[in-house]
């Protein structure tokens, strides 16, 4: 009975203990109580899933955790991949936002585009008719 006092006392802190810590490890999602293979495969995961906000975490977070890593020079190139693919997805929904002035003026523009096109061709023709006449001159003049 005595030895079970001691172990029964050791089984409700190994208890506690557990379910104090989240489910996700000692130290949270950011991987960093991970090792690094499971921490970029996370990263990874979360790339491919079109997820690259949190996808950019986790690979600054292997980076912070694993710089020596030999892979770090790699994860380094993809971070950057994925952070400029972020600032495009940015300026694209910029784009797609953009006021309804800036329709007004395309619209304008094209208009515009479209008269001066025209006004080529009419000198084309033009230029096509002088030529013509010019040739008829000459040829009278022999």
């Amino acid at each position: 009975m005595r030895r079970l006092g001691p172990a029964l006392v050791l089984l409700a802190v190994v208890t506690a203990g557990c379910s104090y810590f989240p489910a996700d490890g000692l130290f949270g999602r950011d991987g960093l109580g991970r090792d690094a293979t499971r921490t970029l495969a996370d990263a990874d995961a979360l790339a491919l899933a079109g997820e690259y906000p949190k996808a950019l975490a986790g690979y600054d977070a292997f980076l912070k955790r694993f710089s020596d890593d030999d892979r770090a020079p790699h994860v380094r190139i993809v971070r950057a991949v994925v952070a400029e693919l972020i600032a495009v997805r940015a300026q694209l929904a910029a784009l797609r936002d953009r006021p309804p002035a800036y329709e007004a003026e395309m619209t304008r523009l094209r208009q515009e585009l479209t008269a001066r096109q025209a006004e080529v061709a009419r000198l084309r023709e033009d230029l096509e008719t002088l030529k013509r006449t010019d040739l008829k001159m000459e040829r009278r003049r022999r």
